[in-house]
């Protein structure tokens, strides 16, 4: 017979914490032996492993947990992920890139095709996206000008898209 203190490890298992959950450790027992799994949290955007600096995404009832790389700051006073970014403002790259040159004046759709490679077309159907959805507001004389939503979803986008290279 066979007590507690005579079963031994038989392996241990590092596996990575569920989405929202944080490092735990599970022993499952078996006969004389037991495995032992230990799950270390990562950024559930990324996948990079946490250190102390993460955050925890305080929309609706996300809780995902975000390196931070990963965590938009101070978005309406919180904290939250890309993917409920996506939500609220449902952006590309592109979008992106067209909405930052409105707000520095550059609304012409030529140039802004010069600028960004973005293909005419493309660059149009963002504007009118834009304007649909009340980021951008056009007026006869003076073109398009960014709107108040437009300037909060580009401050919430560039924490994740303007310090990469094509951005500069």
């Amino acid at each position: 017979m066979s007590s507690d203190d005579d079963k031994i490890l038989d392996e241990e298992r590092i596996e990575i914490a569920e989405e929202g959950k944080f490092e735990s450790t599970q022993t499952i027992e078996r006969d004389s032996s037991s495995i032992e799994i230990k799950k270390i949290p990562v950024c559930d955007y990324c996948g990079k492993k946490l250190g102390d600096d993460f955050s925890i995404c305080k929309i609706q009832r996300c809780k995902r947990k975000l390196c931070s790389k990963c965590s938009i700051q101070d978005f309406r006073n919180q904290t939250i992920c890309p993917f409920d970014l996506r939500t609220i403002h449902p952006w590309s790259r592109p979008t992106f890139k067209i909405a930052l040159l409105v707000a520095n004046c550059i609304d012409n759709e030529g140039v802004i095709h010069k600028i960004t490679r973005i293909p005419k077309k493309e660059v149009k159907e963002k504007l009118i996206f834009l304007e649909e959805y009340g980021y951008v507001d056009r007026h006869n004389f003076w073109g398009y000008c960014i709107s108040e939503i437009g300037l909060e979803a580009i401050h919430a986008w560039s924490q994740l898209f303007g310090g990469t290279s094509d951005m500069i």
